[in-house]
């Protein structure tokens, strides 16, 4: 599948958000030709849509294979910002294929799956695992600017195949994303973010609306988009210094550890895999590892 997104996504720190989408009797106005989403979400938004979040993952998302579950969405479904929400839970989680139609105080709503991170969610609850995915999707979607930027969105799952054409066309690697939004409503969200190889390297061509992966001067150990900043995803240079993930893997190159800073670049549809909540040598005896990872392209 061609997991190829289009982000205007703006931060918790990035101000207001930009006018939601119109819902319709037919689909909201979301997804574009070829899976090419506009996507106007925020990060504070998410945060303050946790309880219904969570509500919904504990549930199976649909009450068949057409119909949303409304009796769990109806607190997202009750207003513009958490239908947008919705939304794009379930283009992270939802097969391309599938469709969930829903009719709420006099309206009717249906919601496109996408990138299909988690389409066992039509028949059961979310898994820990799915939960990950689902997370990594949405973050990596976040943008700190109100700017549309075509994404390609890579990682170990099936969902994210890529073909010679999308590697060929989107080469600038920024960073990688991952961590878990459905925590219990007590505990903090978890969203992290890696900076890659170019963006480490300078600011420039798409990169300069796509700030996530960047650390923040003003805030130590966030990124500009309110992330926990796990520094570098690999070892760009020597002498060997502290780096997120632990292992790359491309489709036609060896893959191999992320402490080698001699490797070529690695832009052959590849991603990163292991990765950690802080920075190490290697190894990481006290930082937690996620394998949910979402690695982000964008075209030059």
């Amino acid at each position: 599948m061609r997991a190829v997104l289009s982000v205007v996504v703006v931060a918790l720190f990035g101000g207001a958000c930009a006018d939601s989408p119109e819902f319709s009797t037919t689909q909201q106005n979301l997804l574009e030709h070829n899976r090419i989403a506009t996507n106007r979400i925020a990060t504070n938004r998410i945060a303050t849509n946790r309880i219904a979040t969570n509500r919904i993952a504990t549930n199976q998302i649909s009450t068949n294979r057409f119909s949303l579950n409304a009796n769990d969405t109806a607190a997202l479904l009750a207003d513009a910002e958490g239908r947008e929400l919705l939304q794009y839970i379930i283009g992270c989680a939802i097969s391309p294929a599938v469709t969930l139609e829903v009719d709420f105080q006099g309206a009717h709503y249906v919601f496109s799956g996408e990138v299909g991170l988690a389409p066992k969610w039509v028949d059961r609850a979310l898994k820990d695992s799915e939960k990950r995915w689902v997370s990594a999707c949405l973050i990596s979607r976040v943008n700190k600017y109100e700017v549309s930027v075509p994404i390609s969105i890579r990682g170990p799952h099936k969902a994210l195949t890529v073909t010679a054409d999308e590697a060929a066309d989107f080469t600038v690697e920024e960073g990688a994303f991952y961590g878990d939004i459905f925590r219990p409503i007590e505990e903090p969200i978890i969203w992290i973010a890696c900076r890659g190889r170019d963006q480490a390297a300078s600011e420039s061509f798409a990169l300069d609306d796509r700030d996530c992966t960047e650390p923040d001067p003003a805030n130590p150990g966030l990124t500009k988009c309110g992330f926990t900043y796990a520094g570098d995803c690999a070892d760009w240079a020597k002498p060997k210094n502290p780096y997120a993930c632990k292992k790359w893997v491309n489709h036609n190159i060896n893959n191999g550890d992320c402490g080698n800073g001699d490797d070529e670049p690695m832009h052959d549809g590849g991603y990163y895999e292991k990765c950690h909540d802080e920075a190490g040598n290697g190894k990481w005896p006290h930082a937690e590892r996620y394998d949910e990872v979402l690695t982000v392209f964008l075209m030059p």
